[in-house]
Parts: C-alpha cells; sequence; structure tokens
C-alpha cells in the first residue's frame, strides 16, 4: 500500500435513541476501476497498536458501500434504506443487522 491519501471516516449509529460516534483518520489508497470505489487503509486497536488490520471500502456507482477485511469473514453492506444481514468480525465473530439512512 502506498499510502498516498489522508482519509477520514466517521461512522455514527443510534441504539435505543442514543447516538454514538466513531472517527477513524488515517493513510491509505484510493483508486477507481471501472466506475467501482476502492478505498484501502490499515486500521489498528489501541490494545494492539502494531497489529494494523488491512480495510477495503468497495463503493459502487450505486452508492452501496462493501466494507470487508482480507482473510477474515467480515463483510458489512451499507446501503441507503435497506438492510442487510451481515458478518463483522470482533475477535468472536458476530452477526448483525445494518440498515442506513444516509450515506
Amino acid at each position: 500500500m502506498q499510502e498516498n491519501y489522508e482519509i477520514t471516516i466517521i461512522g455514527r449509529q443510534t441504539v435505543d435513541g442514543e447516538t454514538g460516534e466513531i472517527r477513524v483518520d488515517t493513510l491509505g489508497d484510493y483508486v477507481e476501476k471501472g466506475g467501482i470505489k476502492f478505498i484501502s487503509y490499515m486500521e489498528y486497536d489501541n490494545d494492539a497498536p502494531y497489529e494494523g488490520r488491512h480495510k477495503i471500502l468497495k463503493i459502487d456507482p450505486e452508492g452501496v458501500v462493501t466494507m470487508f477485511t482480507p482473510g477474515t469473514p467480515t463483510r458489512m453492506i451499507l446501503e441507503k434504506g435497506k438492510r442487510h444481514n451481515c458478518m463483522y468480525d470482533t475477535g468472536p465473530d458476530c452477526s448483525l443487522w445494518a440498515c442506513s439512512h444516509r450515506l
């Protein structure tokens, strides 16, 4: 990875009326192939700062965002107004439903 771009990812979720936010500022890559955009970066955990995980965001022309981590079962699909059953690797694998209202 060349890490030619500064990337900021802000994630918000609302559960039981309470909204939480996470922010990731990192360096990564951006490429567009056939109208599909790819953003890749390394994500580091505060508990293991030297053990990064490669993350890839795929954004198709219709605005559907798929996040995946190579070598893990993680596949999170975010699509405005639609609900998807996703696998999210948080150590012990966790299956969750993701529904996006705004991307």
